[in-house]
């Protein structure tokens, strides 16, 4: 069995803006795409958790009703460190203490690091749940000749 990728939690927790970009596609319905505003690994829950606007949520749902696959595509503002995330949506709930912590640093690293983007991603906690995503495959998807090698792969 392969081992959860020591490097997705560190990318993770790197003090740098990172941004996100869920996307999913229901059988017979056009892909729907959303940004994704804060991410972390769950260690306890074995998920990757990422908060989304509740409208985008609803919009989500409504691609999703028979199809539970999607994907994440995180990356660091920085240098272009990127992941994949594939997997399928486990639960979705209002954003705990912790995740309105790692919001809210993403908007102060966004600030300080890129100011004009700042707005872009200033959303209010309240206005966001997290999603839980069972990851089925992470992929380091940095530009290089590394891109695309899986990192982890979950049996069964």
């Amino acid at each position: 069995m392969m081992q959860w990728p020591v490097a997705f939690d560190r990318f993770l927790e790197r003090p740098v803006p990172i941004y996100i970009h869920i996307a999913a596609a229901g059988e017979g319905r056009p892909p729907f795409g959303c940004r994704g505003y804060t991410a972390r690994f769950d260690a306890e829950g074995g998920l990757v958790r990422i908060g989304i606007l509740k409208s985008q949520w609803i919009r989500l749902q409504a691609c999703m009703r028979q199809h539970t696959a999607l994907a994440a595509l995180l990356t660091c503002g920085i240098d272009n460190e990127s992941y994949q995330v594939k997997g399928e949506l486990e639960r979705q709930e209002d954003l705990n203490a912790r995740d309105r912590s790692f919001l809210e640093a993403q908007i102060r690293l966004t600030s300080r690091h890129f100011p004009d983007y700042a707005p872009l991603i200033s959303v209010n906690p309240a206005d966001c749940v997290s999603i839980g995503i069972r990851a089925q495959a992470v992929y380091q998807q940095t530009p290089g000749p590394d891109a695309g090698v899986l990192l982890y792969e979950r049996e069964g």
